[in-house]
């Protein structure tokens, strides 16, 4: 699944005002349309956009309670963080990775 395609067009008819408080709830629904599991997300960017103020890795990891979910992280992996953005930047992040409960899989191109 595209996250940032659905997700951008979802929030698309919403105010930019409403969009940090309505995103949770169209991510949600973004997810409830795929009947697979796992969900395949790819595309996250999007989360990471600071005027939506998420908490990507929480969103990921909430919606993972409820379903099976292989996500693409949209970064690097540093040692045991996961990092997304270049430090200094306002969307930057770095996430200890015991943070995300969950297993990782390194892919080489």
């Amino acid at each position: 699944m595209d996250v940032g395609k659905g997700l951008s067009k979802a929030l698309l008819d919403i105010p930019a005002s409403l969009r940090a408080a309505s995103v949770e709830e169209c991510f949600s629904e973004l997810l409830d349309s795929v009947e697979e599991s796992p969900v395949c997300l790819d595309r996250l960017e999007i989360l990471f956009e600071s005027t939506l103020k998420l908490y990507p890795s929480e969103l990921v990891k909430n919606a993972s309670r409820h379903r099976t979910i292989l996500a693409a992280w949209p970064g690097t992996k540093d040692g045991d963080f996961l990092v997304f953005g270049p430090d200094g930047h306002p969307a930057h992040r770095r996430i200890h990775c015991e943070e995300m409960e969950c297993q990782f899989f390194e892919i080489s191109p």
